[in-house]
């Protein structure tokens, strides 16, 4: 008996795995969307992301900033000077992976680096992005960005970036 009233409700309980799995998805987009994008409409994030191609200096794209940092850092974070340097916000990773889906390598056969990276909308009325970078924990300039000045209110050299939006 037991194992025909398995049989008779296994379409009922596979129809609520499925439902289930289909609520956490919803409910891991919806949360992690907000982290990800600070706010960015999805699709431009997702063109923004899918223009770094390489670790380089910060690239300004209309109203946003692209900043990028090499994989082998365990940690790499931003602060901006808008804000005070209060607020550290982390990179995110970009792992190379070709159309079979398995990591690209490069022609020693050797994976390629993860790119980490942030994106930043261009405050309105900001001419020059000031900043500061946490990379493993120690406070430094871009390493990425030559432009750099000392902030004597603050006492550090931090790096520099003009934008006009």
């Amino acid at each position: 008996m037991t194992g025909l009233k398995i049989l008779k409700d296994f379409p009922t309980i596979v129809k609520n795995i499925m439902k289930r799995i289909y609520l956490s998805l919803i409910a891991s987009f919806l949360f992690l969307t907000p982290v990800f994008g600070a706010g960015i409409e999805s699709t431009t994030y997702n063109n923004l992301i899918a223009g770094i191609s390489r670790v380089r200096a910060p690239v300004v794209s209309g109203r946003y900033v692209v900043f990028t940092a090499s994989g082998k850092a365990r940690y790499t974070g931003i602060a901006f000077e808008y804000e005070n340097y209060r607020q550290t916000y982390s990179f995110q990773k970009i792992i190379r992976k070709g159309f079979d889906g398995k990591a690209e390598k490069d022609e020693n056969g050797k994976e390629l680096d993860p790119i980490l990276f942030y994106i930043t909308e261009i405050p309105p009325g900001l001419h020059e992005l000031r900043y500061r970078m946490v990379i493993d924990g120690l406070w430094t300039t871009d390493p990425l960005n030559r432009k750099t000045e000392y902030d004597y209110a603050n006492g550090m050299q931090v790096s520099t970036l003009p934008v006009e939006y």
